[in-house]
């Protein structure tokens, strides 16, 4: 993967890369986030997953179903889904209900 320097320029761009959309309001799609990672390093997508799994142990993104969060966007939405379903409940509806 190279040097020590070189695999934290690649977790900084990576990041950035999530964090950017994340401002945006975008959801992150995982196979493009791979694929343009694979096209601008000309590395593996196995180092991209690796690099992507530190991240996630580092409590910095969440990835579910293919699609990547920043930690604390993640948070936001899980409560407020939270939240939703509560309210929901108190006012007697199916949680699926609309």
């Amino acid at each position: 993967m190279g040097t020590r320097f070189t695999r934290l320029y690649k977790l900084d761009w990576l990041f950035t890369e999530i964090k950017t959309a994340a401002d945006l309001g975008k959801i992150v799609n995982e196979e493009e986030l791979l694929a343009k990672y694979i096209t601008f390093f000309g590395s593996t997508r196995k180092t991209g997953l690796e690099l992507l799994r530190t991240l996630e142990l580092t409590y910095k993104i969440v990835r579910e179903f293919k699609e990547i969060w920043l930690k604390e966007k993640y948070d936001e939405q899980k409560a407020l889904e939270k939240s939703d379903d509560i309210k929901n409940n108190l006012e007697g509806k199916p949680e699926n209900a609309e």
